[in-house]
């Protein structure tokens, strides 16, 4: 019998997610990939960005949300980081524009951030888990 992931990878999820996310607006093949294993919760993919789109403390382009410290029902401790793209991140398309890596990507100081096409990224996300991919 298939396990739970075995079936869920089917299901492509990413493609759905970048296709039907929003029809009105023209999308883009580009993402952002997060291995949330071992994010330090450094902020310095916040602070990068905030300096690049010349944001105040209270807003972010990127900001890294926390769950935990929490025992789950196995007994094991959970302190998970998962930085999220809001609504104020353009991809830095100026500097992607130019060649060069979103500020996130270029100052994650655990270097757990991949930009790339959504393609590209999904294959690398499939490889293991505790991997989140952003379409931008």
């Amino acid at each position: 019998m298939a396990t739970a992931e075995e079936l869920n990878r089917g299901f492509d999820a990413v493609r759905y997610w970048a296709d039907f996310k929003d029809a009105a607006a023209e999308g883009s093949d580009k993402g952002l990939l997060i291995n949330y294993e071992w994010c330090t919760n450094c902020h310095s993919c916040e602070v990068a960005c905030q300096m690049h789109l010349g944001l105040d403390a209270n807003n972010w382009g990127i900001k890294v949300l926390e769950y935990g410290p929490t025992k789950n029902v196995k007994g094991d401790w959970e302190w998970t980081f998962v930085p999220m793209p809001t609504d104020l991140c353009d991809g830095c398309a100026d500097r992607v524009a130019q060649g060069r890596l979103p500020m996130c990507v270029h100052h994650c100081q655990a270097a757990v951030m991949y930009y790339g096409s959504i393609d590209e990224l999904a294959k690398k996300a499939a490889e293991k888990s505790k991997m989140v991919l952003y379409t931008l």
